[in-house]
């Protein structure tokens, strides 16, 4: 689909963003509505139909329920135009019902996806920030020497 541009998203945290706190943050993995419609679609056979963003976001609210899917929805920045948009960042659970939604198979595909950036995460975790020494304090992550 021809050069990949990493996607801005506002108002979501950044893991080592340089602001001085001493705790680590660490999201859970997500996938966005935007790669959510991009497997769909690498997924389908020649010749059907290509599942338009806009027509998944409508169909969110249908699955998970309007005050549910709600609690996911973010802004997103066009890398291209830098226009904002809304989309879906979506956990592991909610990602799976959406993509049940369309096939076993693409659920299949979605929990596996979900599974590889969770262990990604956890190995991330695991590595100290650069320069620094990672200390386990009663189960928290922190950075430094002191808690």
């Amino acid at each position: 689909m021809g050069e990949e541009v990493a996607p801005k998203f506002i108002g979501t945290a950044q893991c080592g963003s340089g602001t001085g706190n001493s705790l680590a943050t660490v999201l859970p993995a997500t996938m966005t509505s935007l790669e959510m419609v991009d497997l769909i679609n690498s997924q389908r056979e020649p010749g059907e139909a290509v599942l338009r963003h806009d027509d998944f976001l409508r169909k969110v609210p249908k699955v998970l329920g309007e005050g549910v899917s709600e609690k996911f929805r973010t802004p997103y920045i066009h890398p291209q135009n830098g226009q904002t948009y809304a989309i879906y960042r979506f956990p592991k659970r909610e990602a799976c019902l959406m993509a049940m939604s369309y096939s076993f198979e693409l659920q299949a595909k979605v929990f596996d996806r979900m599974t590889e950036l969770e262990e990604r995460e956890r190995e991330r975790e695991r590595r100290p920030v650069h320069g620094q020494r990672r200390l386990s304090v009663n189960g928290l992550s922190v950075n430094g020497s002191s808690v």
